[in-house]
C-alpha cells in the first residue's frame, strides 16, 4: 500500500525542519544562485569562442548582480515556504 501525500510530506519536512527558518532560507537563496551563476556561464561558453581556460572572463558586474538578487530572493522566498510548510506540517 502507498503511504499518502501528507504523510510524505511529514517525513520530508522533518528534515529540513531541524534547519530552521534562516537556514532554510540560506539553502534555498544559494541554491538559487548557484544555477543562475552555473547555467549563465554555461551559456556565456557556449556562444563564445573561448577556450575553457578562460571561462572566468564572462564574470561581469551584470551576472555578479543577478546572482545576488537571486540569492536575496531565494532567501526571501526560503523564509515564505518554511513558514508555509511550518504550517501545513502542524496541520
Amino acid at each position: 500500500m502507498k503511504p499518502d501525500k501528507h504523510e510524505l510530506f511529514k517525513k520530508r519536512w522533518e528534515r529540513y525542519q531541524k534547519m530552521g527558518a534562516i537556514k532554510y532560507g540560506l539553502f534555498l537563496g544559494f541554491l538559487y544562485a548557484f544555477v543562475l551563476f552555473s547555467v549563465s556561464l554555461l551559456f556565456d561558453f557556449k556562444n563564445g569562442d573561448l577556450p575553457i581556460d578562460q571561462i572566468l572572463t564572462y564574470i561581469n558586474t551584470e551576472l555578479l548582480l543577478k546572482t545576488g538578487f537571486f540569492l536575496v530572493f531565494g532567501f526571501l522566498f526560503g523564509l515564505y515556504h518554511f513558514k508555509k510548510s511550518q504550517k501545513k506540517y502542524q496541520s
